[in-house]
């Protein structure tokens, strides 16, 4: 129970947690608790619905491992199922038959072959740019027969890495009408203390600071989006 230790609600986290949306575009500053809100919400979605299947993603297996491994096992308890958790497949099985999956997407077909139920991708703008569209889009897009209504839905979290594909799926979030899709964005300042920050301001290049914990979108020239 100790690490479901309170979180700070501010609304843009509040809205990303409840909010039905499918695709959640998630560009927020360093340290600010995305990706804590991410595994919380597939604990949840794991611990409350049976014969499910979820992921947690990032750009390589050995990342996926250390981003979510521990706290995954830790949020739901892993360690009162009557299945241990797969250290090998990195795969944690919940008493209903649901089951979450680690995934490193330096092999992105590996999220290939499953009906999955939705999940979150970390770092998403450091996955390689094909992956979305020739892997994971389509794997998401596959209806099974038996729920042929069910739509699959993912949550692309990360920090801004210069006008890449995480930059596009962000626009596309804010502006393309596309009601499957939305967009949200906090900075660091918004939880992290003031004294955390201002230490960050004294070291960093004022882009880099921007970049890193405003999620800020910069290009070489410092131009801001």
């Amino acid at each position: 129970a100790a690490r479901w230790y309170p979180l700070i609600d501010i609304p843009e986290q509040v809205a990303l947690r409840d909010d039905r949306v499918r695709f959640k575009v998630v560009p927020a500053g360093r340290r600010s608790g995305k990706t804590e809100r991410a595994k919380r919400f597939v604990a949840k979605q794991a611990m409350t619905n049976d014969a499910e299947l979820y992921f947690c993603a990032a750009p390589t297996r050995d990342q996926v491992k250390k981003i979510f491994w521990d706290d995954m096992k830790a949020l739901t308890y892993s360690a009162a199922h009557p299945r241990r958790p797969s250290e090998s497949e990195l795969k944690i099985f919940m008493p209903g038959g649901t089951e979450v999956h680690l995934i490193g997407l330096d092999k992105p077909e590996r999220f290939e072959g499953i009906p999955w139920t939705g999940g979150v991708i970390d770092e998403i703008a450091d996955v390689k740019e094909s992956a979305w569209q020739s892997n994971i889009l389509p794997a998401l897009n596959t209806v099974s027969p038996l729920r042929p209504d069910y739509r699959a839905w993912c949550w692309l979290v990360g920090v801004p890495d210069g006008l890449n594909h995480y930059y596009e799926m962000y626009q596309y979030a804010l502006n393309s009408g596309d009601a499957d899709w939305k967009g949200y964005h906090w900075k660091s300042a918004d939880i992290l203390p003031d004294d955390v920050i201002a230490a960050a301001k004294r070291v960093m290049s004022a882009m880099q600071f921007r970049q890193v914990f405003e999620a800020s979108f910069e290009t070489a020239t410092g131009r801001i989006y």
